[in-house]
């Protein structure tokens, strides 16, 4: 995984990612759930110095444009309830948004990088 530019691999991760904490997932297909979470904030990986908005992209191609303001309350995440994430929650690492609906929680993170435009240079939801 690429963050900023820089390689990490999935050991590099589970070393950086010791924080536990909860938060509900509030899925758009209208459940929610409120889990536990191991992971690192992304102001504790990336420096936003210079850049108006940090770009998360999937393994899928989907990816999510934040504002650098809000990087202290991101997590990328490599575990669920205690356990490494599996394939269908975003093996090897994912971001969890609290506060933020579902699809702000992008999956199977390949990269995270700075971005001169601005966060809300994208569609407000997933269009399918």
């Amino acid at each position: 995984m690429a963050i900023g530019g820089v390689a990490h691999s999935l050991d590099d991760l589970a070393r950086y990612a010791d924080d536990t904490f909860d938060s509900v997932l509030d899925c758009t297909g209208g459940w929610y759930s409120e889990q536990t979470w191991t992971g690192i904030r992304l102001d504790h990986l990336i420096d936003g110095a210079g850049a108006r908005s940090v770009v998360v992209g999937s393994a899928t191609g989907y990816g999510r444009r934040f504002p650098v303001a809000d990087l202290e309350h991101l997590w990328l995440v490599t575990a669920l309830g205690g356990a490494p994430l599996g394939p269908g929650h975003g093996f090897p690492a994912r971001i969890v948004a609290p506060g933020r609906r579902g699809f702000w929680w992008v999956k199977w993170v390949t990269e995270i990088s700075r971005s001169r435009l601005p966060w809300w240079v994208q569609t407000p939801f997933p269009l399918t």
